[in-house]
């Protein structure tokens, strides 16, 4: 075999390295050549200034940091509304064979122990993600569920409820924690109280959002280790979640849900509780839905990235809009389609953390997280989620 003739550059000596003051100086020039401002800096909202370059320099003044997903992966949800259980069923049924892996179930009346066998006849329950959609309703709802439950096997179950006392009241009451007592014991492996950031959200204002979740974590252990000190003993601060509304603002959307992974363990370590990883499920923002749902679909593959790239646990894309009404079968199929893709040919998430070492996005992550912490830090000194006026 002959020599190989090879033109390829030498990386050292064709492309040497650049500091990052002579790249700003490039960009200024280019800048003062397209008449635009030469100050090179993202205004993008109030409280985040960025600049347009980040490189190598900028990392030794933050660290890194990595976040592992949780075993199983990003899963794919999808929901449903629950009145008739036999039909039910049979929609669940279609959706697991398209490669649905967590389904969402809001019921539209109470259900009895029969309504709920009927509902998962034939599922593989072991092999799903089941979150409960019981609102404000979950106490008088619970009832029927646990008369299915019982005699099951149910420690490996996985899934959530979306239990949060706290969305309309200031405290906890003994009914509340009677009931967290019982579901821990019955579901092991559930997440039992689920931080909803929808209720935050607003455009251009990620850091407050964090800022409230964050506290809202604070005012749960709180009341807790005060009230139930047995639940926490048992680990319940593990089986809080957060759900989380993505936006089409790529990067600091990104930044965002890793912000989010970057703080929640320090919440936790400051009331002297072993370290949990959040669980983040993660969902279309209504502050990025038109109309028309073919415009949807281009808009809500982009969130489904970002959802992956940040290290979304779950992820419930619904396509909307006018047209999805006439045929919602079509529109389904394409929000599944497209988490498909991004799994098995893009392999987004056979990566623990596809950001880590983009000192853009990490940089982001760690100005942002630094924003929210502040503002936290201002809600507590203020007294805590209870006693802040946004709630």
């Amino acid at each position: 075999m002959g020599k190989i003739e090879s033109s390829r550059p030498e990386l050292t000596k064709d492309f040497p390295s650049h500091s990052k003051a002579e790249w700003m100086e490039q960009v200024s020039r280019d800048l003062e050549k397209s008449g635009n401002e030469s100050e090179a800096i993202w205004k993008y909202s109030n409280d985040l200034h960025f600049p347009i370059i980040f490189n190598s320099e900028d990392m030794s003044e933050i660290g890194q940091f990595t976040f592992h997903r949780n075993e199983g992966g990003c899963a794919i949800r999808m929901d449903f509304s629950i009145s008739d259980p036999k039909e039910s069923n049979k929609r669940i049924k279609v959706a697991l064979e398209k490669g649905v892996n967590a389904i969402g179930l809001k019921p539209e009346k109470v259900l009895e122990a029969e309504d709920w066998e009927i509902i998962f006849e034939g599922v593989v329950i072991e092999a799903l993600h089941v979150h409960f959609l019981f609102g404000s309703g979950t106490l008088e709802l619970w009832t029927g569920l646990k008369l299915f439950l019982e005699n099951k096997n149910t420690i490996q179950w996985q899934g959530s409820f979306d239990f949060d006392p706290l969305l309309n009241q200031k405290s906890l009451g003994q009914e509340d924690l009677d009931w967290l007592e019982e579901a821990c014991e019955i579901l092991p492996a559930f997440k039992h109280i689920s931080i909803d950031q929808h209720v935050f959200h607003k455009e251009n204002q990620e850091a407050d959002e964090l800022a409230l979740v964050l506290a809202k974590l604070s005012e749960y252990l709180f009341q807790l280790k005060a009230k139930a000190p047995d639940l926490i003993e048992k680990n319940l601060h593990s089986r809080i979640q957060c759900t989380v509304p993505v936006g089409c603002i790529y990067f600091v959307e990104i930044a965002k849900l890793r912000a989010l992974r970057l703080l929640w363990p320090n919440i936790i370590k400051n009331y002297g509780l072993h370290e949990a990883a959040v669980y983040i499920q993660t969902r279309n923002s209504p502050l990025f839905t038109h109309e028309d749902p073919y415009w949807n679909m281009l808009r809500h593959t982009t969130m489904a990235m970002i959802a992956v790239i940040g290290g979304a646990d779950s992820i419930h894309l619904k396509i909307e809009g006018e047209k999805e009404a006439e045929n919602p079968e079509f529109f389904q199929r394409i929000a599944i389609n497209v988490q498909h893709i991004l799994r098995e040919e893009s392999k987004l998430e056979n990566v623990n953390d596809p950001a880590n070492g983009s000192y853009y996005i990490e940089n982001l992550s760690y100005q942002l997280a630094e924003k929210a912490w502040g503002k936290f830090q201002q809600i507590e000194a203020g007294g805590g989620f209870s006693k802040t006026e946004k709630q």
